[in-house]
């Protein structure tokens, strides 16, 4: 049966469109990534910058494609009620994670594949020998395969080891925070002077743990692509892919031993919340039952993160020169370097419309578990306006925490007197409008989206494109033409009047004006969304629902009658033309 499933999927693979647009995508995004070292430096560029940036972009797609592909397909394995089925088959549980891996596996290596031209271009130019090449194929996908196996672990492990996983991370948060970031003008010079010291001799065991641990760093091996000095050869890449192998080894047994367990506590030993967040339903059960969801899985890591990186910047801005030098000081010059108040604004701002963007996921893990939903909400006395209303309430439970560290921010530059108070209103204004067309663009897509696959590219491209788009923008010196964009215009409402004129070239006045018209525009298209989909959600939902349950085949049925049709008028024209010529 692994054989079976594995030619098929190799088959769809070839064979789907959407995956070879994926792959000739990446394809692209490695190929201007590359041509934009140059465009920034057309006179100094060396051939190992470029090769640095085309690994940057393949460890971010590898990561990126191989949680997605690999990891999300197998943490969803078991909230399927139709695995209960598999489970009491006389296959093994090795079967159907085998099957499940191997299908995300191959799909990812199809999609990081796109990138084998440009690999080749540049190993053709000299940029690259034979093993930097292999490198900059192999690595991001074990690194992405690995990626994914690591987070479906975790999702299969019990509530109580995730609960405390996740104080571990705080913890190593706020130990990072404090130690490398508030105390990091003492601390990080001794622990520099501490580990030269223990690693001066060569023969010491601290140094021997040094050498084999930058030896087998897959990091450090993808960046060392194409470098003149410290070449990676052959055995190295070898010790690190058996590494990357023998971690996602461990991992895929750990989910072996927990797929039934965890299969049971899924759909049977469910607890209750202790703390009940709405108690009384209301007048919209659906936005009751949407917030009571969306508050189990509250994804607190980054939201604190964050809170403590805006806090400590936004008392670094009130503070101004009382700000004490030892108090993280170089962090906050590279922030602040890096952008300050503006980039965190926009950062916090598209953390927050990222709930927004996979909306259909904050209603239910997978389209069965939605279907099933669907089943009694269809014949329930609901109406378009109800799912908008839930839709919104669970996408701004995910929101809010974000926008709190938004306005901290920018509260703080306009206290300090960077940015002024119109500015500040305008930047939470331009904030508001973004996650407004952000809930109109998923809404629009709720009932009409087929499967998960394409509910997930959704939200992807608009939570990852969307940063792109504004920084390739940037980049390239086209500042006014980022004010169009959502996240560009926040940031650029956020920056100084004097940092925002000599980018745009543009009075205050102008941007304001430009700015604004701009807003208005994507309100009344995200407006003109949002009407259409309450006309249509009935018909759309019930459309989307049929197509489930008759597993895809409603559109195919619906375009034979026009088929026939077509078909018919041909033979008519045929026949016309025979007869004119007799």
């Amino acid at each position: 049966m692994l054989r079976l499933l594995l030619a098929r999927q190799l088959r769809m693979a070839w064979r789907s469109r959407l995956l070879r647009a994926m792959a000739m995508g990446h394809a692209a995004l490695a190929a201007v990534v590359v041509l934009a070292v140059f465009v920034r430096s057309p006179g100094g560029v060396s051939p190992r910058d470029a090769t640095a940036a085309l690994a940057g972009v393949q460890l971010v797609s590898g990561l990126i494609v191989g949680g997605l592909m690999g990891g999300w397909r197998l943490a969803q394995l078991p909230k399927s009620r139709a695995v209960e089925l598999h489970l009491i088959t006389p296959l093994s549980d090795w079967t159907h994670l085998g099957g499940e891996l191997a299908v995300g596996t191959i799909r990812t290596a199809t999609l990081l594949l796109g990138a084998v031209p440009v690999v080749a271009l540049a190993g053709g130019l000299g940029w690259l020998r034979p093993v930097d090449a292999t490198i900059l194929v192999l690595l991001p996908m074990l690194g992405g395969w690995l990626a994914g196996l690591l987070l479906a672990m975790i999702a299969y492990e019990p509530s109580w080891v995730r609960r405390w996983l996740e104080r571990g991370v705080l913890l190593a948060v706020m130990v990072y925070l404090v130690m490398l970031g508030l105390l990091g003008q003492w601390v990080v010079p001794r622990l520099i002077g501490w580990w030269n010291w223990h690693t001066a001799v060569p023969d010491a065991p601290l140094a021997r743990v040094s050498q084999a641990v930058g030896y087998v760093n897959p990091f450090a091996l993808l960046m060392s692509a194409g470098r003149q000095t410290g070449e990676p050869t052959w055995t190295q890449l070898a010790a690190v892919g058996g590494l990357l192998m023998l971690a996602g080894g461990a991992a895929l047994v750990r989910m072996r031993f927990r797929l039934r367990k965890h299969y049971d506590e899924l759909h049977f030993g469910l607890r209750a919340t202790r703390r009940r967040r709405g108690s009384t339903v209301g007048t919209r059960p659906l936005a009751w039952w949407t917030a009571r969801r969306v508050s189990r899985f509250k994804g607190r890591v980054n939201l604190y993160l964050m809170w403590a990186t805006a806090g400590l910047y936004g008392a670094r801005l009130l503070c101004g020169e009382s700000w004490p030098g030892w108090l993280a000081t170089a962090q906050l010059d590279l922030l602040e370097r890096m952008g300050g108040a503006a980039l965190l604004a926009a950062a916090s701002v598209q953390l927050a419309v990222v709930g927004a963007a996979f909306l259909s996921g904050l209603w239910d893990s997978t389209a069965s578990q939605r279907m099933r939903r669907l089943e009694l909400l269809l014949v329930a006395p609901l109406e378009g306006r109800d799912f908008f209303v839930a839709s919104a309430v669970a996408a701004w439970i995910r929101a809010r925490g974000y926008f709190v560290g938004m306005l901290v921010v920018v509260l703080a530059a306009a206290l300090a007197g960077h940015i002024t108070w119109p500015a500040a209103a305008m930047a939470v204004a331009l904030a508001a409008a973004y996650f407004f067309v952000s809930l109109a663009v998923a809404f629009r897509n709720f009932a009409r989206l087929p499967d998960d696959r394409t509910v997930g590219l959704w939200g992807l491209a608009w939570s990852v494109g969307w940063p792109l788009v504004a920084l390739a923008l940037f980049r390239v010196g086209l500042a006014r033409t980022a004010t169009l964009t959502p996240l560009g215009a926040v940031y650029l409402a956020t920056l100084p009047a004097d940092a925002r004129g000599a980018l745009t070239g543009w009075t205050p006045a102008v941007f304001w004006t430009f700015a604004t018209a701009a807003m208005m525009c994507w309100l009344m298209i995200a407006g003109r969304l949002v009407w259409h989909a309450l006309q249509t959600f009935d018909a759309e939902i019930r459309h989307g629902f049929a197509r489930q349950l008759a597993g895809g085949h409603t559109d195919e049925a619906d375009r034979q009658p026009a088929r026939r049709q077509g078909m018919a008028e041909r033979l008519r024209g045929l026949r016309a033309g025979a007869g004119a010529s007799g």
